[in-house]
């Protein structure tokens, strides 16, 4: 019987697709499938994700036109959210980057994760004021070591200390974007980072540009989680 990926986060499990099996990306995820634990304060990043969805709609940045989305609309999932705090418990990272920050969830898990470590910083870019402003009220009710700068990744790349870890991509869905933000972050990534791309499932163009990050020379492991998230091991 094939479960979907929606039955399969019910049951804390992400269908694996590995565009290229290599590396310490395959070493820590030998299988197909991998069982998420439960992410450090999941329960309170989860009751602050639904209390801001509550508020309603929200204008989102102006490259997207005149829309409104709900906070509930682009957030990460739970169990992206326990891959996230997982892949912070394996790689033991000290600088996370990630861009965009939305209203602040798959930062939560992040800096939840950090936090239990007790160590590394999540470097995180949120360009839509309103939605940054949010997203630090919940950040700061999670604890952990953060700095959210309000602007795009690209015009305030230098403040980041030290070369980046691990990274999520999570801005606009276009491969013109996500190929040049790759490529910015890549160059300031320690050999052995891990570079997560999000939203790979969201139109066709999305798709062949993860088909087309999954071979880049500048990687070495690559594998799609749930459908949804390009996973790649900096060489």
């Amino acid at each position: 019987m094939y479960l979907t990926d929606r039955v399969l986060g019910r049951m804390n499990v992400a269908r694996l697709e590995w565009a290229e099996r290599a590396g310490w990306l395959a070493n820590q995820y030998p299988f197909l499938a991998a069982r998420m634990p439960i992410a450090p304060q999941e329960n309170l990043i989860e009751e602050l994700s639904a209390e801001t969805d509550e508020l309603g709609e929200f204008d989102a940045w102006k490259v997207y036109g005149n829309v409104k989305r709900k906070p509930n609309q682009v957030r990460s999932s739970r169990i992206l959210g326990r891959f996230y705090a997982d892949m912070v418990r394996r790689l033991r990272p000290m600088n996370v980057v990630e861009f965009g920050t939305a209203f602040g969830v798959s930062g939560m898990y992040f800096t939840a994760a950090l936090r239990q470590l007790g160590a590394g910083r999540l470097w995180t870019f949120e360009p839509n004021v309103s939605w940054a402003r949010l997203a630090e009220k919940n950040l700061a009710a999670v604890g952990g070591d953060f700095v959210l700068t309000v602007g795009t990744f690209e015009d305030n790349v230098d403040c980041i200390a030290g070369p980046v870890d691990l990274a999520l991509i999570d801005a606009v869905h276009t491969s013109e974007w996500v190929e040049s933000q790759f490529g910015l972050v890549v160059e300031r990534c320690r050999p052995g980072a891990v570079v997560l791309v999000d939203d790979i499932d969201f139109s066709d163009d999305m798709r062949r540009c993860w088909k087309k990050l999954a071979r880049d020379p500048r990687g070495r492991g690559s594998v799609a989680v749930a459908g949804h998230l390009g996973v790649i091991e900096i060489a």
